[in-house]
């Protein structure tokens, strides 16, 4: 039996009994090593999670595919940017020993003796990369706004038939204050467009708020604010602190978290998933966007794109 149909077991018998042994159960896989290691889309698909979501509010058809589907991504590409925003995770809530044991330093990632590294489980940084990620780790702990140590928490609840999972950076269980950790280019140009209607602030903010709901339904309070602690990846990383507060961001977009969940249900009890209006330029960008755009699979709708005349 896979780790993934361990935890589908796991959560199905939650689901019966809301009984503490198998949420312990849960939760303890959640933190396994190399069930965090699975791809995103396989180690959730017993949850509904904010990304699923988000993801479903953009475009219903790449949700399925991704999701439910579980179709790999047709090309996968490496992002050297979203490995350093994990090693920047991983370097302050990880043991130096495991860090270690996850990552190891090369010159050049296509040399034979980088390939056998990386068949061998590790992730590959050169050391430009993990000057970045050490820069990143120093302006963190020497940061008086950073809290001093930084562990993930997962929470789950029951809705609609779901098992909602939110997974915190770090979480102050004396303050019930939850840590979220980011990275970003540039802090100024991020503080300076980090506001309410920005693409990444509302982003930001549905995955906070999704998360608040979930911890509301699991412990019927809730905390009063986020703290959003952003790095950059400039030459010597610099830091700011954001605070996301219940009654100004979280709790009124609790509405939308609701309304896409029961969307969610929608599609998958129907079957049916929409593409996006191609009729309309926004519609045709979400799809040419998409990853699964390549596929063969796509060329029946791409022939319901006409020509832009002017």
């Amino acid at each position: 039996m896979s780790a993934v149909q361990i935890m589908q077991r796991h959560v199905e018998e939650w689901q019966k009994d809301k009984d503490d042994i198998s949420e312990k159960n849960i939760l303890t896989l959640l933190e396994d090593e190399e069930y965090k290691s699975l791809d995103y889309a396989i180690r959730n698909k017993p949850f509904l999670t904010a990304h699923k979501l988000l993801d479903l509010e953009k475009c219903e058809l790449h949700a399925k595919l991704r999701y439910v589907d579980l179709l790999p991504l047709p090309i996968e590409k490496e992002n050297d940017n979203f490995t350093i925003g994990s090693g920047v995770e991983n370097a302050i809530t990880l043991s130096q020993e495991d860090f270690s044991d996850r990552y190891a330093v090369v010159k050049n990632r296509s040399t034979n003796e980088a390939k056998a590294l990386a068949e061998s489980g590790k992730e590959l940084l050169t050391q430009g990369m993990y000057d970045t990620i050490h820069e990143a780790r120093r302006e963190f702990h020497s940061s008086p706004h950073a809290p001093k140590k930084l562990g993930t928490k997962n929470v789950i609840a029951s809705y609609s038939g779901y098992v909602l999972k939110a997974e915190y950076d770090g979480f102050n269980e004396k303050t019930i204050i939850p840590q979220e950790l980011k990275t970003c280019a540039n802090i100024n140009t991020f503080e300076k467009d980090f506001h309410p209607g920005n693409e990444w602030f509302e982003m930001y903010a549905f995955q906070q708020s999704f998360y608040s709901f979930v911890y509301e339904l699991r412990n019927e309070t809730h905390y009063d604010y986020v703290n959003l602690f952003v790095l950059d990846k400039y030459d010597w990383s610099r830091s700011h602190k954001f605070v996301l507060g219940y009654n100004t961001i979280l709790r009124p977009r609790y509405d939308r978290v609701q309304r896409l969940i029961e969307k969610w249900k929608l599609c998958e009890e129907s079957g049916m998933w929409s593409v996006p209006d191609l009729s309309t330029m926004e519609g045709r960008a979400i799809f040419r966007n998409s990853s699964y755009y390549i596929l063969p699979m796509m060329d029946e709708y791409k022939k319901l794109i006409s020509a832009t005349t002017f």
